[in-house]
């Protein structure tokens, strides 16, 4: 992970940015999904066995990113 810059938004904002490897961060996604796939559930699917692509279909593609 590379730091790249900080812009003051407001007086308690600040944006921050990062250069981060594509391969390292894949890795935290999908150990994300491995911790939070019980958790989540779809018509049709049992509980924990629901494919990655259906809930980020469902719930949109940034829901591994929090």
């Amino acid at each position: 992970m590379k730091f790249v810059s900080a812009n003051k938004i407001e007086t308690n904002t600040v944006e921050l940015k990062f250069l981060i490897a594509k391969d390292t961060f894949d890795a935290e996604v999908t150990k994300v999904f491995n911790q939070k796939k019980s958790k989540i559930t779809i018509q049709g699917f049992r509980p924990g066995k629901a494919p990655r692509k259906m809930i980020e279909k469902m719930y949109g593609e940034f829901v591994f990113f929090e």
